[in-house]
């Protein structure tokens, strides 16, 4: 078997379980980026179907000082999008400053992709490399009842 078939297999029996564990309550959604599977969601297990994403950067070498002409647009964009209730918590990673680390909270993985395709930084190639991730909140936060447990919790 190939691998490109293993990997579809694994996402198809990813798919099948999400369906399974959630009933008939809603199909399962899928997220791709560059032909890969990213996220299935929303957040399995979740009675009110609201799930926490992180979305990862990997910014290019020079991003300090490229990034100036699309601070403010970022930053709009950023401060909106915290406002809504959609971003929780967003900001740079440090030692080395190499990326950053955004982390939403919506019905899907769809909410962290869609402003990761909007944001100016990965627009005009500030970004190399963007994933969105499911996270699973188990201290904090409003974690009372939302572990997910697709991923098992801590």
């Amino acid at each position: 078997m190939a691998k490109s078939d293993s990997v579809n297999q694994s996402q198809g029996e990813l798919l099948d379980r999400a369906t399974k564990f959630r009933g008939n309550l809603a199909m399962p959604q899928r997220l791709e980026h560059r032909d890969r599977l990213i996220a299935v969601g929303p957040v399995l297990g979740r009675e009110d179907a609201m799930g926490y994403y992180a979305l990862f950067y990997e910014v290019v070498d020079d991003f300090a000082e490229r990034r100036a002409p699309f601070r403010d647009e970022h930053l709009r964009l950023a401060r909106e999008a915290h406002r809504n209730g959609e971003i929780v918590l967003a900001g740079a990673l440090a030692e080395p400053a190499d990326g950053a680390l955004l982390i939403f909270r919506g019905e899907s993985p769809d909410v962290a992709a869609s402003f990761a395709q909007r944001d100016p930084y990965v627009r005009h190639g500030l970004v190399r490399n963007w994933e969105v991730r499911p996270w699973t909140v188990v201290v904090g936060g409003e974690s009372t009842g939302s572990v997910n447990r697709a991923s098992g919790g801590v």
